[in-house]
């Protein structure tokens, strides 16, 4: 089969147009000094459409899009064709617009297919811009045979590419597995050029018949039969190919590599096919960011076929072909680090237009909506407390663990250690989930009497009473996000009291009386503060002891012996009292909480 006979077949995905397709659809659109300004049109196709073409609900059939846009008396027309596929081979031919654009849907695939015969054929009047984006041409080929401008973005092609008159600049596209050439330039006037395509697999790679005026640039060529070029081509840098076929001059231009690492034909993100290329090619990453690639703006500084950005992140260069890898990266989280479950979080960073699924741990999340620099995410509400890594997958199976997003904070203390009565205190709550750092508030309750809740969640203070306590806390991380109410329990130990009765002996000859404590755990001791006298008919019955308090603190549970020493001192008082008990009673309290007693013996 010879280069001439071949009439291809090709593959094409979505991206952005590149500076040289927007320089030849702003020539195509000035109007002359003087006349009207192009008006912007849009008509509307469907594959089975039989409307008025004027909106997507009265979508008409292609042929008839065509037929209107050929009408359109100097616009600038649009034809918006809907997902699916439209059978039947499409003449663009001589009309009064001034462009026209065939744009399939970016993010489902819309084919037409010509079953075997020319599947697009263009022979609009020279002026006239032409450019077809986020379209499959299959079974016939794209035949460039008028005067026009031919541009094509982002598609893919199953048969095959054919100049024969006309202008052609094709970008960011696969063409793939034709029956014969990828692309072939028959016509010897106006210039030809690929820029970011990946052309495999065909019966052969491309050819030029016309005259050298075919210019290729940041191509891929491998597993073409036959050769990958034929004919002299002009190279306009980064083109790689896996025979030596292509005799490059730049020193950018590499043959007959065999480290492509070029993947099959396949839906990886967009509305056309593409072939993944990996990391570990050596087309990958090689063109320099701020390159100019045959364009007239930077090649990197564009997008690849299915639409996602060519300078991924900090990357300094990007990859040579229709495909350009991105891994899910993140560089930021809202709410920062923090996640609620039930709750939506947006991930940020590039290479996110393609994932495919996510999941925090081991547990899935709904993707809510995804761009190349945003994720949004439903967070799981079986999503446990804790720290959880989110894994991102891309289509093309490329994953990342992008950074471990945490469950919404909680106080996780429900229980502080016991304190003692007059005794310093301190003592942190614990937090889980969340941000630190953290800050802590009271919303329920009270401490018990001496201590107080800092914000940084400790609770310090020195107990001036004994007992139990419950209090409610919330915790705030530093992303704002709140814990509900958390139930603390608190409990200052009651000492337990046991008086030594043998030692206590009171020589009631003497007073007042003094005591004194022998050691740990009293902490002081106050003398006889008064004597109380009982009367009956206005004669002293009887005479009571007060002594003070002891006052001491002892660990919860804990019994101790006071041992007091009652020392009589003045006058003998109570042995002259008639009908004395001769007995006394002596009360110890410790924490204000409990009171030991004992008899006191009166000699």
């Amino acid at each position: 089969m010879s280069w001439s006979d071949a009439r291809l077949r090709a593959n094409r995905t979505r991206g952005a147009r590149l500076a040289a397709a927007t320089a030849f659809l702003a020539l195509g659109a000035l109007a002359a000094p003087g006349a009207a300004q192009a008006a912007a049109v849009t008509y509307y196709a469907a594959p089975s459409g039989s409307g008025n073409c004027l909106s997507a609900a009265s979508a008409c059939s292609l042929t008839t899009a065509i037929t209107d846009a050929g009408n359109a008396n100097g616009d600038n027309v649009t034809i918006d064709l809907a997902a699916g596929t439209f059978m039947g081979a499409e003449t663009i031919m001589n009309g009064t617009e001034t462009s026209l654009t065939l744009d399939g849907n970016a993010a489902s695939s819309t084919t037409i297919d010509g079953s075997g015969g020319t599947t697009l054929s263009v022979t609009a009047s020279a002026g006239v811009v032409v450019t077809i984006e986020n379209l499959t041409l299959d079974g016939g080929n794209l035949d460039s045979s008028g005067g026009a401008t031919v541009d094509t973005f982002d598609d893919t092609f199953t048969s095959g590419v054919v100049v024969s008159a006309g202008s052609l600049v094709v970008s960011d596209s696969t063409i793939a597995g034709n029956a014969g050439a990828g692309l072939l330039d028959e016509y010897n006037g106006t210039a030809a050029a690929v820029y970011g395509s990946t052309i495999t697999g065909n019966a052969g790679g491309v050819a030029e018949t016309g005259g050298a005026r075919l210019t290729l640039g940041a191509d891929l060529l491998a597993s073409n039969g036959g050769s990958d070029c034929s004919g002299t081509i002009s190279d306009a840098g980064y083109n790689y190919s896996d025979d030596t076929s292509c005799t490059w001059t730049g020193v950018s231009s590499h043959n007959n590599e065999s480290g492509l690492a070029i993947g099959a034909l396949a839906s990886n993100g967009g509305g056309t096919q593409t072939e993944r290329v990996a990391p570990t090619s050596v087309a990958y990453d090689v063109v320099p960011i701020g390159t100019t690639v045959g364009e007239l703006q930077p090649f990197c500084s564009g997008t690849d076929q299915r639409g996602e950005p060519r300078a991924q992140g900090a990357a300094s260069a990007c990859s040579a072909g229709a495909y350009q890898y991105a891994p899910p990266v993140v560089t930021g989280v809202s709410p920062t680090a923090s996640v609620e479950p039930g709750l939506p979080v947006t991930l940020s960073g590039y290479g996110l237009v393609d994932v495919a699924s996510a999941e925090f741990g081991s547990t899935a999340a709904t993707i809510t909506s995804e761009t190349a620099g945003s994720l949004s995410l439903e967070v799981p509400l079986s999503l446990s407390l804790g720290s959880q890594p989110i894994t991102l997958t891309n289509a093309d199976s490329s994953t990342l663990v992008s950074f471990n997003a945490v469950a919404g904070p909680a106080v996780s203390t429900s229980l502080l250690p016991p304190g003692q009565y007059d005794v310093a205190y301190s003592q942190a709550l614990a937090v889980s989930g969340g941000g630190g750092p953290y800050t802590y508030a009271l919303t329920s309750g009270s401490l018990p009497v001496g201590l107080s809740l800092a914000s940084s969640g400790v609770v310090s203070g020195t107990p001036t009473r004994a007992g139990g306590a419950a209090f409610g806390v919330k915790v705030t991380d530093a992303n704002g996000v709140s814990s509900t109410s958390f139930t603390v329990s608190l409990v200052i130990a009651t000492p337990v009291i046991s008086i030594d009765s043998a030692r206590l002996k009171l020589s009631g000859s003497s007073l007042p009386v003094t005591l004194s404590c022998s050691g740990a755990p009293c902490k002081g001791i106050a003398g006889l503060t008064e004597l109380v006298k009982t009367r009956v008919n206005g004669r002293v019955k009887a005479i009571t002891v007060v002594l003070a308090s002891v006052r001491y603190s002892l660990l919860s549970g804990q019994r101790d012996t006071v041992t007091l020493v009652l020392t009589p001192t003045g006058s003998h008082v109570l042995k002259h009292v008639k009908k004395h008990s001769r007995e006394e009673t002596l009360a110890v309290s410790a924490a204000a909480a409990t009171t030991e007693t004992s008899t006191v013996l009166v000699r």
